[in-house]
Protein backbone atom coordinates (compact mmCIF):
# COMPACT_ATOMS: atom_id res chain seq x y z
CA UNK A 1 0.00 0.00 0.00
CA UNK A 2 2.93 2.43 0.97
CA UNK A 3 5.28 1.77 -2.16
CA UNK A 4 1.90 2.36 -4.52
CA UNK A 5 0.86 5.56 -2.69
CA UNK A 6 4.77 6.89 -3.03
CA UNK A 7 4.34 6.12 -6.80
CA UNK A 8 0.97 7.94 -6.95
CA UNK A 9 2.91 10.55 -4.80
CA UNK A 10 5.68 11.01 -7.20
CA UNK A 11 4.06 11.09 -10.20
CA UNK A 12 1.79 13.87 -9.29
CA UNK A 13 4.50 16.09 -8.13
CA UNK A 14 5.62 15.51 -11.33
CA UNK A 15 3.05 16.11 -13.19
CA UNK A 16 2.67 19.62 -11.04
CA UNK A 17 6.75 20.37 -12.34
CA UNK A 18 5.96 19.49 -15.76
CA UNK A 19 2.65 21.97 -15.90
CA UNK A 20 4.50 24.81 -14.35
CA UNK A 21 7.59 23.99 -17.14
CA UNK A 22 4.32 24.51 -19.68
CA UNK A 23 2.72 27.39 -18.59
CA UNK A 24 6.68 29.06 -18.51
CA UNK A 25 7.18 28.11 -21.76
CA UNK A 26 3.73 29.49 -22.91
CA UNK A 27 3.88 32.54 -20.75
CA UNK A 28 7.61 33.01 -22.87
CA UNK A 29 6.13 32.58 -26.02
CA UNK A 30 3.13 34.53 -25.90
CA UNK A 31 6.00 37.74 -24.72
CA UNK A 32 7.88 37.11 -27.41
CA UNK A 33 10.81 38.26 -25.39
CA UNK A 34 9.51 41.76 -24.85
CA UNK A 35 11.09 43.34 -21.77
CA UNK A 36 7.68 44.16 -20.65
CA UNK A 37 6.18 40.90 -20.90
CA UNK A 38 9.61 38.70 -19.75
CA UNK A 39 9.42 38.04 -16.24
CA UNK A 40 11.92 38.65 -13.70
CA UNK A 41 12.93 36.41 -10.63
CA UNK A 42 10.44 37.44 -8.10
CA UNK A 43 11.84 38.58 -4.44
CA UNK A 44 8.15 38.90 -2.80
CA UNK A 45 7.56 35.06 -2.72
CA UNK A 46 5.54 34.00 0.24
CA UNK A 47 7.70 31.57 2.39
CA UNK A 48 5.15 28.90 3.05
CA UNK A 49 4.27 27.03 0.27
CA UNK A 50 0.26 25.43 0.19
CA UNK A 51 -1.85 23.91 -2.38
CA UNK A 52 -5.20 25.59 -2.95
CA UNK A 53 -7.97 24.86 -0.42
CA UNK A 54 -10.25 23.61 -3.77
CA UNK A 55 -7.51 20.72 -4.02
CA UNK A 56 -9.05 17.49 -2.40
CA UNK A 57 -7.80 17.08 1.41
CA UNK A 58 -6.46 13.33 -0.12
CA UNK A 59 -4.39 15.10 -2.32
CA UNK A 60 -3.48 17.98 -0.34
CA UNK A 61 0.12 18.20 0.95
CA UNK A 62 1.08 19.49 4.35
CA UNK A 63 2.66 22.81 4.43
CA UNK A 64 5.83 22.81 2.91
CA UNK A 65 9.14 25.87 3.43
CA UNK A 66 9.84 27.63 0.18
CA UNK A 67 13.35 29.13 -0.11
CA UNK A 68 13.90 31.02 -3.73
CA UNK A 69 16.89 31.18 -5.08
CA UNK A 70 16.40 34.38 -7.50
CA UNK A 71 19.75 34.45 -9.55
CA UNK A 72 20.96 30.90 -9.22
CA UNK A 73 20.10 27.41 -9.61
CA UNK A 74 18.51 25.87 -6.47
CA UNK A 75 21.24 24.12 -3.94
CA UNK A 76 20.87 20.43 -3.83
CA UNK A 77 20.29 19.37 -7.35
CA UNK A 78 23.57 16.79 -8.02
CA UNK A 79 27.09 17.32 -8.80
CA UNK A 80 27.66 17.53 -12.68
CA UNK A 81 24.09 18.12 -13.60
CA UNK A 82 23.90 19.63 -16.53
CA UNK A 83 22.34 22.90 -15.92
CA UNK A 84 23.17 26.37 -17.24
CA UNK A 85 24.69 28.04 -14.18
CA UNK A 86 24.56 31.74 -15.88
CA UNK A 87 21.54 31.55 -18.54
CA UNK A 88 20.04 34.01 -20.66
CA UNK A 89 17.17 34.28 -17.89
CA UNK A 90 16.43 32.12 -14.95
CA UNK A 91 12.82 31.86 -14.84
CA UNK A 92 12.04 30.63 -11.60
CA UNK A 93 14.45 28.77 -8.84
CA UNK A 94 13.34 27.21 -5.79
CA UNK A 95 13.05 24.74 -3.36
CA UNK A 96 10.32 23.17 -1.37
CA UNK A 97 11.26 20.64 2.25
CA UNK A 98 7.69 19.15 3.02
CA UNK A 99 7.31 17.37 5.86
CA UNK A 100 4.90 14.92 5.26
CA UNK A 101 1.97 13.20 6.95
CA UNK A 102 1.62 9.52 8.42
CA UNK A 103 -1.76 9.89 8.10
CA UNK A 104 -2.22 10.71 4.78
CA UNK A 105 0.66 8.58 3.93
CA UNK A 106 2.77 11.24 2.46
CA UNK A 107 6.11 11.10 3.04
CA UNK A 108 8.35 13.81 3.39
CA UNK A 109 10.06 15.05 0.22
CA UNK A 110 12.14 17.69 -1.16
CA UNK A 111 11.26 19.03 -4.41
CA UNK A 112 14.07 20.77 -6.47
CA UNK A 113 12.98 22.95 -9.28
CA UNK A 114 15.03 25.72 -11.45
CA UNK A 115 14.17 26.64 -14.81
CA UNK A 116 15.73 28.71 -17.61
CA UNK A 117 16.36 30.10 -21.01
CA UNK A 118 19.03 29.21 -22.91
CA UNK A 119 20.29 29.32 -26.67
CA UNK A 120 21.23 25.44 -25.94
CA UNK A 121 18.74 23.32 -28.54
CA UNK A 122 16.20 21.11 -27.13
CA UNK A 123 17.59 18.40 -28.79
CA UNK A 124 21.52 19.21 -27.59
CA UNK A 125 19.92 20.15 -23.59
CA UNK A 126 17.74 17.02 -23.82
CA UNK A 127 20.76 14.38 -24.91
CA UNK A 128 22.88 16.27 -22.02
CA UNK A 129 20.95 15.74 -19.32
CA UNK A 130 20.01 12.06 -20.40
CA UNK A 131 23.80 11.40 -20.97
CA UNK A 132 24.74 12.70 -17.54
CA UNK A 133 21.15 10.13 -16.10
CA UNK A 134 22.43 7.19 -17.98
CA UNK A 135 26.07 7.68 -16.50
CA UNK A 136 24.58 8.23 -12.93
CA UNK A 137 22.75 4.82 -12.89
CA UNK A 138 19.30 6.31 -13.52
CA UNK A 139 16.58 4.95 -15.52
CA UNK A 140 15.31 6.72 -18.14
CA UNK A 141 12.28 7.61 -20.07
CA UNK A 142 13.08 10.12 -23.21
CA UNK A 143 11.30 12.07 -25.82
CA UNK A 144 11.88 14.29 -28.21
CA UNK A 145 9.44 15.63 -30.70
CA UNK A 146 11.08 17.51 -33.54
CA UNK A 147 8.41 18.73 -34.91
CA UNK A 148 7.57 21.21 -32.04
CA UNK A 149 10.82 21.24 -31.01
CA UNK A 150 10.24 19.89 -27.21
CA UNK A 151 12.41 17.31 -25.50
CA UNK A 152 10.89 15.72 -22.06
CA UNK A 153 12.58 13.24 -20.12
CA UNK A 154 11.97 11.50 -16.76
CA UNK A 155 14.63 9.63 -14.68
CA UNK A 156 14.44 7.95 -11.62
CA UNK A 157 16.68 6.26 -9.17
CA UNK A 158 14.92 3.61 -7.24
CA UNK A 159 11.72 5.15 -5.58
CA UNK A 160 13.22 7.87 -3.57
CA UNK A 161 14.90 10.52 -6.20
CA UNK A 162 12.95 11.62 -9.66
CA UNK A 163 13.88 14.45 -12.21
CA UNK A 164 11.40 15.70 -14.61
CA UNK A 165 12.81 17.64 -17.40
CA UNK A 166 10.96 19.56 -20.46
CA UNK A 167 12.95 21.43 -23.02
CA UNK A 168 10.78 23.66 -25.40
CA UNK A 169 10.74 26.43 -27.76
CA UNK A 170 10.24 29.75 -26.01
CA UNK A 171 11.08 32.16 -29.33
CA UNK A 172 11.75 30.98 -32.30
CA UNK A 173 12.62 34.35 -33.60
CA UNK A 174 15.66 34.80 -31.28
CA UNK A 175 16.79 30.52 -30.99
CA UNK A 176 15.99 30.75 -27.52
CA UNK A 177 14.56 27.37 -25.20
CA UNK A 178 13.28 27.43 -22.11
CA UNK A 179 14.60 24.45 -19.70
CA UNK A 180 13.02 23.35 -16.80
CA UNK A 181 14.26 20.66 -14.35
CA UNK A 182 12.68 19.30 -11.22
CA UNK A 183 13.97 16.84 -8.62
CA UNK A 184 11.73 15.50 -6.03
CA UNK A 185 14.11 13.71 -2.81
CA UNK A 186 12.23 11.28 -0.61
CA UNK A 187 13.94 11.26 2.72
Amino acid sequence: MWVKNKKIILILVSLVIIAGAVFAVIRFYKGKNSESTKPKPSTNIPHIYQTSSTTPQALQEPVGVRTDFASSSPEGFPQGLPIEQKPITIVYSYKVTFEGSASLNKPPHTQLTYSYITKTSALAAGDAFAAYFNANGFSVVKNYDSAKGVYTLTAKKGTSDVFNLLVAVSNKDLNEQVVAVGEIIQK
